[in-house]
C-alpha cells in the first residue's frame, strides 16, 4: 500500500491532528474529516491545511483507508463506538489507529469493538508537540498488523513500532505523560501555593540557583491553560492505568485536580493560537491564583 494512494481520515483535526494532516497533504496524501458539530476553530484549522470536510462520520468511514482518532480522552470511547457502529452498517473495512491519551484498558475495549466489525485496530500513542519543519512527533504503535501503517512514517509523524500487544503503545503514552505532564501539575501547584504564602519570588530565585533544569522547565509552562481540560482527563486515564497494575493512583488523581482547577479559570478560553507567549511564569501564577480566589469568594456568597 503506497501512502500517496491512501485516504486518511483524522478525527478530530485540532492542534495536533491538523498539523499532522497538513504534512500528509503536503506529501500528496488525501486527508478527510467530519467537521459536523466541531468548533469554528477546528473548522478553520482544517480549512487552512486543506483537510477535506466530507460531512458525516459515515462518509469518513466509507472514504478512508486509515482513520487516526486524535480526540480528547473523554471522547475516545464514544468516537470508537460511533465508528464501530458505522462499520457494522457498511461493507467497507478500515485500519483504525487509536492515538488517544487513554489507558490500555480503555484501548482494549475500543479494539474489541473495531475488530468485531472485521476491521484492523492499531494501538498508538503520540509523544511530542505537533510537527513543525523537521521536528515531528513520535507515533508509538503496537498490535499484530503494524506493517499496514508503516507507509505513514515521515508524513507528519515518526512511526515507532513497539510490539504486537494491544496496550503497549498506550501504556508507553501513559507512562511518559505521567512523568512529563504529571510533574508540570506538581510544579504549578507548588508555585500557586508559594504565591499564597507570599514567597513565590524567593522560590523561583532558589529554583534558578539550585534546580536549573526545573527553573528552565517552568519557564515553558505558559501554554498549559490552553490544554488544562484535556490534561485533566489524561491524568485520570493515567491514574486508572497505574491502579490497574497495583501502583498508587493518588499522584495523578491529584494532578487531574490541579488541571481541573486551572481549567475552571478564565484562562481556559485561551487557545494555542492566541495565548500571550510573552507572559512570565510569575504573571501566569498570579492570574491563576487571583482567578481561583475570585471564584471561591463568589461561591461563598
Amino acid at each position: 500500500m503506497q501512502s500517496k494512494s491512501v485516504t486518511v481520515g483524522i478525527l478530530s483535526p485540532g492542534e495536533m491532528g491538523s498539523a499532522i494532516g497538513r504534512d500528509m497533504v503536503r506529501n500528496g496524501i488525501r486527508v478527510i474529516s467530519s467537521l459536523d458539530d466541531r468548533s469554528d476553530r477546528t473548522k478553520l484549522l482544517s480549512k487552512n491545511v486543506n483537510i477535506e470536510d466530507v460531512g458525516s462520520y459515515y462518509e469518513v468511514v466509507n472514504q478512508s483507508d486509515i482513520i487516526l482518532s486524535i480526540v480528547v480522552p473523554s471522547e475516545a470511547k464514544n468516537v470508537g463506538n460511533i465508528i464501530s457502529e458505522t462499520l457494522r452498517n457498511s461493507n467497507h473495512k478500515i485500519i483504525y489507529v487509536d492515538c488517544n491519551a487513554i489507558s490500555p484498558d480503555s484501548v482494549k475495549s475500543i479494539s474489541e469493538m473495531i475488530v468485531e466489525t472485521g476491521s484492523i485496530f492499531v494501538d498508538a500513542g503520540i509523544i511530542g508537540p505537533p510537527p513543525n519543519n523537521n521536528d515531528i512527533p513520535r507515533l508509538y504503535v503496537s498490535g499484530p498488523d503494524l506493517d499496514l501503517i508503516m507507509d505513514l512514517d515521515g508524513n507528519g509523524i515518526k512511526v515507532v513500532p513497539i510490539g504486537e500487544m494491544i496496550g503497549s503503545a498506550s501504556g508507553m503514552k501513559m507512562c511518559y505523560a505521567g512523568i512529563t505532564k504529571g510533574t508540570s501539575a506538581l510544579y504549578l501547584a507548588s508555585l500557586m501555593v508559594s504565591n499564597l504564602f507570599g514567597i513565590s519570588d524567593e522560590l523561583i530565585t532558589e529554583l534558578e540557583y539550585s534546580q536549573k533544569s526545573v527553573f528552565s522547565r517552568i519557564q515553558n509552562m505558559n501554554k498549559i491553560p490552553t490544554t488544562a481540560e484535556r490534561f485533566s482527563g489524561e491524568m485520570l486515564e493515567i491514574a486508572h492505568t497505574f491502579s490497574s497494575i497495583g501502583m498508587t493512583s493518588g499522584f495523578h488523581f491529584g494532578a487531574a485536580d490541579v488541571y481541573r482547577l486551572i481549567a475552571s479559570t478564565d484562562l481556559s478560553s485561551e487557545t494555542p493560537e492566541n495565548y500571550p507567549k510573552d507572559r512570565s511564569i510569575k504573571d501566569l501564577v498570579n492570574h491563576l491564583v487571583n482567578s481561583i480566589q475570585k471564584f471561591n469568594s463568589e461561591e461563598d456568597r
